[in-house]
């Protein structure tokens, strides 16, 4: 399913994707002619049918990553894998806690000490960095 999948959207096996070509009566044409080498109709089809694929396999990994009963029995029997997962979980906090507190202990008060630094009628400037700062990085997290 997959092999198809992908032979379907890498273009592999399938003549039906259309292909652009300009008018050879009109040397300036504005707009390109799109000819397919089968029906369009069947170009709708194909491309119907490489979706419906694409999606059956999408929801096949869903799937998979919603099973989480079925990894009880490797966690509980390999001691390499708790020791893995411990350590992914250890990396995965302290790079989170890590930017929390960057950007709440180094970055906000560096930002802080530059809108003391300008001028008054500069301010809105150092008010717009800090506040887009302060977006970004609520929007990134």
């Amino acid at each position: 399913l997959v092999r198809s999948c992908a032979a379907g959207v890498m273009g592999d096996g399938c003549n039906s994707w259309p292909t652009l070509e300009m008018p050879k009566h009109e040397a300036t044409a504005a707009t390109p002619k799109i000819e397919t080498t089968a029906g369009q109709g069947e170009w709708r089809c194909n491309c119907i049918e490489h979706l419906r694929e694409a999606a059956s396999v999408w929801l096949s990994g869903v799937k998979d990553a919603v099973m989480l009963h079925h990894c009880v029995f490797f966690f509980a029997r390999s001691d390499v894998v708790r020791f893995r997962t411990l350590q992914c979980f250890v990396l995965n906090g302290v790079i989170f806690l890590g930017s929390i507190l960057l950007f709440n202990f180094a970055i906000d008060p560096t930002l802080g000490v530059m809108r003391r630094l300008v001028r008054e009628d500069e301010a809105w400037a150092a008010d717009f960095v800090a506040a887009s700062f302060s977006v970004l990085y609520k929007v990134l997290w």
